[in-house]
C-alpha cells in the first residue's frame, strides 16, 4: 500500500540537528524523505541510520527547486514538511492521521501548523501559523528562491484552501540569535533574496524578507525603504497578505532602531494600529517607541492595550507573534511605566508578576530585582522583602 503521510526534507550539512528532527518526526510518518544538496559532514550517514530514503540533488540556487524536489520523490499521499533544525511536538500521531481526508477543494487544500521559534534555551521567541500538511500532488508545490512559499502551481485554481490545526506544533530552532550567526544564515539568504527581487521587482513578499533581513543584522536604514514596499505592493496586489501584519510591526521597530522622528514612527504605528486594532505585538512595539521619547502616560495606554488584545486571535491568524510567549515584557515595561507615572503600588505588582515569569538569563534581571527590593522597602513589604533579598543573592 502506498505510505499515506511522507517527511519530506531537504538538507545539506546539518548534522548537529538532523538527529533530532528525525526522531520527533519518526512516529508520526510512514516515510522519511531526505534529498541532500551536497553536504560534506554526517548528514547523510545520520539520515540512513534512522531509516530515511536519502538521495543526492545538486543545489539549484533555489530553495524551492530543491524543496519541490523533496515532494517529487516522496511517494505518500500527504506530505508533512520539516526543516533539520525542527522538531515536532505532539502526543497524537493518529489524530493528525483522521484529518488527511480529501475535502472539497482537494487536491488544493493544506493544513496549517503552528511554527514556535525557540531559543537554544528553548524559551520561545515568537510564533506563526504555516501550512506544513498537504497532499502530494504536482498542481501543489512551492517557488521562490529563498523563504520559498507554497501555493498551488495551477493557475486555473490559485487558491488553496486551509484549516488550522491546533494540536501539533513545529519547534524551530534556527531564528535563535546565536545559532542564526553561527550558521550564517544571512550571508546565505541576502544574495538570494536580492536576485529574486531582480527577477521579479513587484513580489511585496521578497520586499518583506529583505526588510526583515535588514533589521536582523541591524541594519534598520536598509530595512525601512524596503519594508514600506513590501506593505504597499503586498496592499495593491493582495497577494501574500499574511505577511502584513509582520510587515508593519517591523517597520516600527526598523523605524524605533534607526532613531527616526518619534512622529516618523508613530505615523507608521497609527496606520497599523488601524488597520489591527487588536495585534498586542503592534501596540507593545507602540509603546516601546514611546518609552524611548520619554512619553511614559501615552506608552502606559499602549502597554494597557496590548496587555488587553493579547490573546486576540491567538489561535485564528497566521500572523507572527511574540508577546503570547513573552508576557512578562509587557508586564516588565508597565512596572517601569507604573513607576515613572508615580504610581507605585501598580508598578511593585508588575515587578513581583515580572520577576515570577522573565527568564533568569535574559540580560537586566539583577536590575529588575534590585529596583522590585527598593520598591518593597518604600511600600515597607516585609512580608516579600526577605524572599527578594535571597534572590539578589542567588542571583550573584
Amino acid at each position: 500500500m502506498k505510505p499515506l503521510l511522507s517527511l519530506a526534507m531537504m538538507v545539506k550539512n546539518e548534522e548537529d540537528f538532523l538527529e533530532e528532527a528525525l526522531e520527533s518526526a519518526k512516529p508520526w510518518v510512514d516515510e522519511m524523505v531526505v534529498v541532500d544538496t551536497g553536504s560534506t559532514d554526517r548528514t547523510v550517514e545520520i539520515a540512513k541510520d534512522f531509516g530515511a530514503t536519502v538521495s543526492y540533488f545538486e543545489w539549484p540556487n533555489s530553495f524551492s527547486l530543491a524543496r519541490n524536489e523533496t515532494l517529487r520523490r516522496a511517494t505518500g499521499e500527504w506530505v508533512f514538511i520539516l526543516d533539520a533544525d525542527e522538531r515536532i511536538k505532539g502526543d497524537e500521531p493518529e489524530k493528525l492521521r483522521g484529518q488527511l481526508v480529501p475535502g472539497n477543494s482537494f487536491p488544493f487544500e493544506a493544513i496549517l501548523l503552528n511554527v514556535v521559534n525557540v531559543s537554544a534555551n528553548g524559551a520561545p521567541i515568537s510564533s506563526t501559523y504555516g501550512p506544513r500538511v498537504f497532499p502530494r500532488h504536482e498542481k501543489l508545490g512551492y517557488y521562490g528562491r529563498v523563504h520559498n512559499a507554497f501555493q498551488s502551481l495551477d493557475p486555473q485554481h490559485p487558491n488553496v484552501k486551509v484549516r488550522f490545526y491546533h494540536d501539533v506544533e513545529i519547534i524551530h530552532l534556527g531564528y535563535d540569535e546565536e545559532i542564526y550567526k553561527n550558521r550564517k544564515k544571512a550571508e546565505r539568504s541576502l544574495p538570494l533574496i536580492l536576485a529574486s527581487l531582480e527577477d521579479n521587482p513587484e513580489d511585496g513578499a521578497m520586499h518583506f524578507y529583505l526588510g526583515r533581513e535588514y533589521l536582523r543584522i541591524e541594519q534598520p536604514q536598509k530595512a525601512i525603504p524596503a519594508l514600506i514596499t513590501a506593505i504597499d505592493k503586498i496592499t495593491t496586489s493582495n497577494h501574500h497578505t499574511n505577511l502584513l501584519e509582520s510587515a508593519w510591526l517591523s517597520l516600527i521597530n526598523a523605524s524605533r532602531a534607526s532613531d527616526a522622528p518619534l512622529n516618523e514612527t508613530m505615523t507608521f504605528a497609527s496606520a497599523a494600529l488601524k488597520i489591527y486594532p487588536t495585534n498586542s505585538d503592534l501596540w507593545h512595539a507602540t509603546a516601546a517607541t514611546l518609552i524611548k521619547a520619554e512619553r511614559s502616560a501615552e506608552a502606559l495606554n499602549c502597554l494597557l492595550q496590548a496587555k488587553k488584545h493579547l490573546s486576540a486571535g491567538w489561535a485564528s491568524s497566521a500572523a507572527d507573534k511574540s508577546l503570547a510567549f513573552r508576557e512578562w515584557e509587557i508586564d516588565e515595561k508597565l512596572a517601569l511605566v507604573y513607576g515613572e507615572t508615580g504610581q507605585w503600588q501598580e508598578s511593585y505588582k508588575m515587578f513581583l508578576r515580572t520577576i515570577e515569569t522573565r527568564p533568569r538569563n535574559i540580560a537586566g534581571w539583577d536590575a529588575i530585582v534590585e529596583a522590585t527590593i527598593q520598591i518593597a522597602e518604600q511600600l515597607g513589604d516585609t512580608e516579600n522583602l526577605e524572599r527578594l533579598r535571597l534572590l539578589a543573592k542567588t542571583s550573584e
